[in-house]
């Protein structure tokens, strides 16, 4: 595909030709391709506002040809996702929220696509239903299977669909099935986009709340960690500014330019500091930067690594300025020296307003969380810890102190969870 409009050009075509598959085909690529390449949330908003009216024209061919809805009550309530093949964060996430489900609360049900035999890729969605607290559905990518996808939605009186993580078909999905049916559980950005949707769902609280984003409304919980997910971390004794950085996220959020320009500022400052950086490839947008600034000696590439396996090996997380993640918040936990951006949807700006209080020491609130709010600051927040043996074992301390006290509560996220779907379903749960 040689640009984006070309692949708007082909998805307007298939819808006047017919050719559903290749429509379903081509928006699963435009999302993976074109969407995910660029982790900011003005690109996102663009891009799915561009292929809106076009789902919407498929949702209406799904609503003509899937049986109809009699509008039974029901609290039968089923999740689409964009794959049941892996165990990305996503999924762990909703892993996290349903492992502590009673299956006497609401009915569950978790479709998406799914290429395996079994129909299912995904270990933790596995041990969910051997444990029988939940369903899957796996699905093809092809018309006919989603058109028999919104037909048992239907027959079945589910009451509500809840797309998780990727915006996959929501305007087809609001479009087939009726606004009040449908909510977007986002794992990354709040968007505005899909005026048509009015339930909207995120992990960017630290207790359930409702929050106005622009014209939109986002119902707000918060997220947990597994503590199997905390890795082992033993602070080091930083010795003539040696020291060892690493940043585990997803080649498109590292090269991002405000990160590496930060990155390459605290090399240039620290010159026994060395970078480590991962990927599912070694990116050669990233790769270039660090060699056109004489930094590639002290970069280097570990590939796509498991982070409990590998964070003791380092000595500060350096987080990325968008789609902070679960790994930076696991780090944060185990006591590993953490930097961070404001604006980031770090765990840490979430749970922000909790923070000073859970320490009760005078002498952590003028300078923790360590949020930067510019490159400048993340440099310096960076160079401190490198060389002050003092502030970076209180920092250890702070972080440790605040990540079990709240980014372990389980508990309170599958409450907030409850209280939503009793919400949207006008029913009354346990």
């Amino acid at each position: 595909m040689k640009n984006r409009q070309q692949l708007l050009n082909l998805m307007a075509d298939t819808l006047d030709s017919h050719d559903y598959d290749k429509f379903i085909q081509y928006e699963i690529f435009h999302y993976s391709e074109y969407v995910k390449k660029v982790e900011e949330k003005d690109h996102y908003e663009k891009c799915l506002r561009d292929i809106e009216k076009m789902s919407v024209r498929y949702g209406e061919v799904l609503k003509i040809e899937a049986e109809k809805y009699d509008g039974s009550a029901s609290n039968a309530v089923c999740y689409f996702l964009p794959s049941l093949d892996n165990d990305l964060a996503h999924i762990e996430i909703l892993s996290g929220i349903l492992a502590q489900h009673k299956p006497t609360d609401f009915r569950i049900s978790v479709a998406g696509y799914s290429s395996k035999t079994d129909g299912c890729g995904s270990e933790f969605l596995k041990a969910l239903k051997r444990s029988g607290q939940i369903d899957l559905i796996p699905l093809q990518q092809t018309h006919t299977s989603l058109v028999n996808f919104i037909t048992w939605l239907n027959h079945h009186s589910v009451a509500h669909l809840i797309v998780m993580s990727a915006p996959t078909l929501i305007p087809a999905f609001v479009t087939a099935l009726g606004k009040q049916r449908v909510t977007w559980f986002s794992s990354k950005f709040e968007l505005e986009c899909f005026p048509s949707l009015i339930n909207r769902l995120s992990c960017c609280g630290h207790e359930y709340h409702v929050q106005q984003i622009g014209n939109s409304i986002w119902h707000r919980m918060p997220a947990a960690l597994e503590r199997s997910k905390i890795p082992e971390f033993s602070r080091r004794i930083m010795v003539g500014g040696l020291c060892r950085l690493v940043s585990i996220n997803r080649e498109e959020k590292l090269k991002n330019p405000i990160f590496l320009e930060a990155v390459a500022g605290i090399l240039r400052k620290n010159k026994k500091a060395i970078f480590f950086w991962t990927g599912r490839i070694e990116d050669p947008t990233i790769k270039s930067y660090f060699n056109d600034q004489s930094l590639d000696d002290r970069c280097h590439y570990i590939g796509w690594v498991k982070p409990t396996d590998v964070l003791n090996k380092f000595d500060i997380f350096l987080d990325t300025p968008s789609l902070s993640g679960s790994v930076a918040a696991a780090a944060f936990t185990a006591g590993m020296p953490l930097v961070t951006f404001r604006n980031s949807q770090s765990w840490i700006e979430f749970f922000e307003p909790k923070l000073r209080p859970t320490i009760g020491n005078e002498k952590y609130s003028y300078e923790f969380p360590l949020i930067a709010n510019c490159s400048n600051e993340y440099i310096d927040i960076a160079t401190s810890l490198i060389n002050d043996q003092n502030f970076y074992d209180r920092t250890s301390d702070y972080q440790k102190l605040v990540g079990i006290k709240h980014f372990l509560d389980k508990k309170t996220l599958y409450r907030s969870h409850l209280k939503y779907i009793a919400k949207v379903t006008n029913t009354t749960v346990s």
